[in-house]
């Protein structure tokens, strides 16, 4: 299920130490990666070289990252941050970071945080309908298919009618004179990125949620378009799946 715990709360550092793995911690992630990327060339022809494959580093949290470089080699490089290999094993996080990777990789000027949230989810369905069993799990995804729990559209809402509420006290005591505009931009900033994150998040994930993946043949066309078409075709309640 998708949780709030998930939405990042600040940017990624751009250097990156891939020294402080072990050489069975590379392997082990190699081998998820690899494995990975095998399924889904031969599931949705959307397989990358393994040479232009991301790293895999530890981080505190999930997150890919195509704008790293690596302080060893001087290379720009794109990464997923993982606490360790069980965290990566978790189908939520390797379908998702796997699926923003394939997403930078077909569409490298891609910016849109909506959209990007879009793929991540997708990814994250795309991995278990590749590994689903008989039974309607998969090892990757022991409780079966994700799905978005009904709670988090209104945690979500919460949060946002929160956030409003402290940007409108930000603004009256700013009127009241109590806060300088400086002191209101940098309390404001949080804020607002805040809320983005929150809503852009949940967005991208509800419609992700809602696509029909067996009307889908060509993954690497859909990971290839602007995010304009993408928000235009299928971040709405009328999917358009039109040449695909």
């Amino acid at each position: 299920m998708f949780s709030l715990e998930n939405v990042p709360s600040e940017e990624e550092p751009k250097e990156l130490e891939t020294e402080i793995l072990t050489a069975q911690e590379r392997e082990n992630f190699k081998r998820f990666v690899n494995g990975t990327n095998n399924l889904f060339g031969k599931k949705y022809g959307l397989s990358v070289p393994e040479e232009n494959l991301p790293l895999v580093i530890k981080g505190t949290r999930p997150a890919f990252n195509d704008g790293g470089v690596n302080i060893i080699s001087g290379e720009k490089v794109s990464v997923i941050k993982v606490e360790d290999v069980d965290q990566l094993s978790e189908g939520k996080n390797l379908g998702e970071e796997m699926s923003h990777f394939y997403r930078s990789h077909f569409r490298p000027n891609h910016k849109e945080m909506i959209t990007d949230e879009f793929f991540g989810w997708l990814g994250r369905r795309l991995l278990f309908e590749a590994t689903q069993k008989k039974d309607g799990t998969s090892d990757f995804f022991p409780d079966g298919e994700p799905q978005i729990d009904a709670s988090t559209k209104r945690k979500v809402i919460e949060r946002t009618k929160e956030t409003k509420r402290k940007l409108r006290n930000i603004t009256k005591k700013f009127i009241e004179r109590e806060l300088t505009v400086k002191e209101v931009t940098d309390e404001r900033k949080p804020l607002v990125e805040s809320r983005e994150r929150d809503t852009h998040h949940f967005r991208g994930y509800e419609f992700a949620s809602k696509i029909d993946l067996s009307k889908i043949k060509n993954w690497q066309k859909l990971y290839s378009m602007p995010d304009q078409e993408v928000r235009k075709r299928f971040l709405t309640p009328n999917p358009d799946y039109s040449g695909l």
